[in-house]
Order: C-alpha cells, then structure tokens, then sequence
C-alpha cells in the first residue's frame, strides 16, 4: 500500500484535478492525504466533501514558502497509514496519466537493495549521502520504514529545497536512492510547472514572504534568486537543483 501525499494552497481547481487523475489511472492499493495549508477559501468545502481522502487542515503555516510546505509534508507522513510501504510525494499541478503508473514506481525501488526513495533525474543507483544532486518533490517515492528509522522530515526546509533535510538523514543513515529519467516521468505524469504559483501568486509571493518574488514568465524558466544561485553553484563545479530544471546536468 501507498500513502499519497499532496498540499493544497488556494488552488481548488488544480488539486481536483490532481486527485480525479490519480482515482482515474491508480488500480495500486492507495490512501490519498491531503494538506492544505490555511487556504481560507472554497477549498476547504471541497476536500471536506471527498469521502476517500485524508484532510489535514493546517491553521498555523510559517510564513516563508518552502518550510510551509515542507512542514505540510511531515504532517502527512506522521497519518500516513501503519499498512502503508511507501508514501508517494506528489504536487497538486502533477497530474498522472498512465494506468499502473504506481505500480511501475514501486517495482522500481522494490529491486534495490535498501533502496529508500525515487525521484527523477537519471537511470542510475546513487548515494543520499552525495549531496550533489537533490530531487524535486513534484514526483518522489519514499519507503517509510527507512523514514521512521531514521526519523526523517522534510522540515527544515534548507537552502530553499524541500527535500533536503529528509535526503541528508537517509543517505547518513546508508540508504540508497533511485532515479528514473524525465522522460520516463514524463510518461506517467504532466508536471504543470509553477501552475500553483501562477493561481495563488499573490498570496504566495506576497501574503506568505516567499522567497521566490519573482516566478517565471514561461514555464521552464527559475526564478531570479533560484538562477542566481544556481549560476553561483554551477561555477563552483557544484549541482543544483530547482523544481524547473537540474544544473550541471550530465
């Protein structure tokens, strides 16, 4: 079994979509939790309606965006399910589309030895304790014994990526991580890039002192902060990742 794990920040209209898709194309044995993080507008009405969901209604979110989010995570994994393997992290602008997509995913960590997340970037085994590479959370498997083990979060938040904190624990502790290709993320789901940032952008970059004031015009394009201090990172022989593209790709 699979706890999925999404937020909902004032976005409706996309976390529907990401749910009705996920019920569409999910025959894997699943739970579905969603947190939303003080949205205070129709959201809320809409998830309390879902009978097959877990709701988590945040009423205290820190103020700077990414531990807001990172601590919306560690709330869903803490009721995640005792049957659940894994939880999957997945965005509400994600949107999955192959039948047996699940499935696929769990087959691929199921096969490597003390294998503890999956997230794209390439085909190869790597080391957590490599902090080169840090996966985006739009799309990422984590086996949460290795989780509970080794008490991982996502909170803090550090350097601005999501994922940090809960990658350092685990590859500290010797567990191994899985990449696939984009392409073949791309094959089982669309990642609407920075869709919820275009639908909630003032409250986002405004209300919630982001860090990110600046979002991107066109998709595929970082921020101006993001692309500074990837710039900074790439000249140092450093990788860096965002949740638009990777750096010192190979």
């Amino acid at each position: 079994m699979v706890s999925i794990i999404l937020v909902n920040y004032k976005t409706k209209n996309i976390t529907k979509a990401c749910i009705e898709a996920i019920g569409g194309h999910t025959q894997y044995p699943h739970e579905i939790i969603v947190v939303d993080n003080n949205s205070a507008d129709d959201s809320l009405e809409y998830l309390n309606d879902l009978p097959d969901i877990k709701l988590i209604a945040c009423k205290h979110v820190p103020e700077e965006v990414g531990e807001a989010h990172a601590e919306a995570l560690d709330a869903g994994l803490f009721i995640a399910s005792t049957k659940s393997k894994y939880a999957l992290i997945i965005h509400s602008d994600t949107i999955v589309k192959k039948d047996g997509w699940l499935k696929e995913i769990v087959n691929r960590i199921r096969v490597v030895p003390k294998g503890a997340l999956l997230a794209a970037r390439s085909s190869r085994t790597w080391h957590l304790s490599d902090e080169k590479y840090y996966p985006g959370t739009d799309l990422m498997l984590l086996d949460l014994e290795a989780v509970r083990k080794t008490g991982a979060h996502f909170s803090p938040a550090r350097d601005g990526l999501v994922g940090k904190s809960v990658l350092t624990a685990l590859g500290k502790a010797g567990y191994v991580g899985v990449w696939i290709t984009h392409g073949e993320k791309r094959q089982l789901a669309d990642h609407l890039l920075h869709a919820t940032w275009m639908v909630a952008r003032e409250q986002l970059a405004l209300g919630r002192g982001s860090k990110h004031p600046e979002r991107p015009k066109r998709t595929g394009r970082p921020c101006g902060p993001c692309a500074k201090r990837a710039a900074e990172k790439k000249a140092r022989g450093e990788a860096y990742v965002t949740n638009v593209k990777f750096f010192n790709e190979e």
